[in-house]
C-alpha cells in the first residue's frame, strides 16, 4: 500500500467519534495508528474536538496531524464552554482553503446538531483536486436539504467540469436512499467503481458494521484503482465508525499545476 503510480493518490474519510472509543475512553494515538496504516495523502474527518475539558484542552485534527506530519484545516461546527465540535481536513500536499459552510436543515428550528462542509484543493503531483469533507444530518429531510445545497452552483455545481473532484464524509445515508442515488447521478463511488472482491462493505457500527454511512464519491476525472474498509480489531473499537480508503487514478486530462 506504500507503493503508487506517479499519477495516483490516496483518500481517506474517518467518523473518529471525537477519538472516543467504543469502551468511551478518549485515545487520539489510536486514532493516529488507523489512519497511519492506512496512510493516506488526504484525510477527511467527522466528529473531531477541540479544546474541551474533556479533551485536555487538545485540538485532536491539529495533534493527529502533528503525529503524522500532515497539514491540517480544523472547521468548527458548534462551540461552548465544553470546547468546540467539528470536521477537519488533514493533507500530505499542501491545500487552500475554498470555502466552509455551516448548513440549515429543511427548517432550521428543527435541526439539532450543525452540519457543515469544507471544501479544499489539494496540490497533488498529478495535478489540483477539489476535496470537500461533509457530515450530514440524521434527519432525512434535513439530509436532503443540505445535499441539494451541496451539489448546487456555490458547491460541487460550480466546479469546472474538467477538474477533479473528491466528495466524501459520514452522509448518515445509505446505497438504497434517495440521498445516495441523487449523489450517484453525478459521482462514481469508489467502493462501487473499484470492482474489488468483497465490496462494498459496511462502515457502521464498528463492532458489527451493517450500514455503509461512510462514502467516497468521484468525478469521471478519477479512477478507484483500490479500497479498503479495515476490520481488525484495533480499528473496529477506535471509533464507532470504520474508515474508507481509496487509492485513486487521474483519467486522461485533469487539472494542471499552477
Amino acid at each position: 500500500m506504500n507503493h503508487q503510480p506517479p499519477s495516483s493518490f490516496k483518500v481517506m474519510t474517518y467518523n473518529i467519534h471525537s477519538c472516543v472509543n467504543v469502551y468511551g475512553r478518549e485515545n487520539p494515538a489510536a486514532t493516529a495508528r488507523i489512519i497511519a496504516l492506512l496512510d493516506p495523502d488526504a484525510v477527511a474527518l467527522q466528529e473531531v474536538d477541540s479544546m474541551g475539558p474533556r479533551m485536555r484542552q487538545r485540538n485532536q485534527a491539529e495533534w493527529i496531524a502533528d503525529q503524522l506530519g500532515m497539514h491540517h484545516l480544523f472547521f468548527p461546527l458548534r462551540a461552548s464552554r465544553l470546547g468546540k465540535f467539528g470536521s477537519a481536513v488533514l493533507s500530505k500536499y499542501s491545500m487552500s482553503v475554498v470555502k466552509t459552510s455551516l448548513f440549515s436543515g429543511a427548517s432550521a428550528n428543527q435541526i439539532k446538531e450543525p452540519r457543515g462542509a469544507i471544501w479544499v484543493r489539494l496540490r497533488t503531483p498529478g495535478g489540483h483536486v477539489h476535496f470537500i469533507n461533509t457530515h450530514l444530518s440524521l434527519r432525512m429531510q434535513d439530509r436532503l436539504y443540505q445535499i441539494r445545497r451541496l451539489l448546487g452552483k456555490d458547491w460541487l455545481g460550480g466546479i469546472d467540469p474538467q477538474e477533479p473532484a473528491v466528495f466524501c464524509g459520514d452522509f448518515n445515508a445509505g446505497a438504497r436512499s434517495l440521498i445516495y442515488r441523487v449523489i450517484s447521478a453525478r459521482f462514481a463511488d469508489a467502493q462501487v467503481q473499484a470492482k474489488q472482491k468483497g465490496y462494498p462493505k459496511p462502515t457502521f457500527f464498528s463492532l458489527y458494521p451493517i450500514l455503509r454511512l461512510d462514502h467516497i464519491f468521484v468525478s469521471r476525472h478519477l479512477t478507484p484503482l483500490q479500497v479498503k474498509v479495515p476490520l481488525d480489531f484495533d480499528a473496529r473499537k477506535a471509533s464507532d465508525h470504520l474508515p474508507v480508503w481509496a487509492q485513486l487514478s487521474f483519467n486522461g486530462r485533469h487539472a494542471e499545476d499552477s
